[in-house]
């Protein structure tokens, strides 16, 4: 009987020994990281590191504290810049998306077939929320089947706005003509306050919980 092909790559067969029924494994983990470089805000966090190199001595304590440095204003300028190039790097350490070198889903077959992979914690039971090669109508659309009143509209030079409004809360998200979500564009208004939300899982939470 023929091996199931990866319907992501469509050239790897699917590892069912390792649990995953419709996917390879390096497609399967480029996944998982996609997801928790959305989780963990990775695109926000290197526009933190960027800002961190430009900043006056007091806009450089704010930014320090986007990075989740405490006691910001203990620390001269040199030195709290250096931390938080640190901070991101640390959160960003071991990521597919931020780090392309380690993403062994994009590897051509014989390089994954003798590339030795190094030890890296278990990802079961992470989520996959959106495809990570997937345009933006086919990102919105995932989240519009967590909210069938969403409306998903394609603009101009082929960005992605998604609209949705509730009793609860208005929520607009966005994705550029790459598919990259838009964090610049994408925000909530929630009891009349708006807010940025971050990444898709966190628009997916607040639909979930409201």
């Amino acid at each position: 009987m023929a091996k199931k092909i990866c319907n992501i790559c469509n050239t790897r067969p699917v590892d069912k020994n390792a649990g995953i029924s419709d996917a390879c494994v390096p497609c399967y983990e480029e996944g998982a990281w996609e997801n928790q470089h959305q989780d963990d805000s990775h695109e926000f966090l290197n526009g933190v590191a960027e800002a961190a190199k430009t900043a006056s001595a007091v806009e450089l304590r704010k930014v320090a504290r986007m990075a989740g440095i405490k006691n910001a204003g203990q620390h001269k300028s040199a030195e709290l810049r250096a931390m938080i190039a640190d901070a991101v790097g640390a959160v960003q350490a071991g990521c597919w998306i931020c780090h392309p070198e380690l993403n062994e889903a994009q590897m051509e077959d014989a390089t994954i077939i003798n590339f030795v992979k190094p030890e890296r914690a278990s990802r079961k039971g992470q989520i996959i929320n959106v495809p990570l090669r997937a345009p933006g109508e086919v990102k919105a659309a995932v989240v519009a089947k967590a909210a069938p009143e969403a409306r998903v509209e394609t603009e101009k030079l082929g960005t992605v706005r998604l609209d949705l409004t509730t009793s609860a809360f208005v929520l607009i998200l966005a994705w550029d003509a790459e598919g990259r979500y838009d964090y610049s564009r994408s925000v909530a208004v929630v009891d009349g306050k708006a807010r940025k939300v971050r990444n898709v899982a966190e628009a997916l939470r607040l639909i979930k919980n409201a």
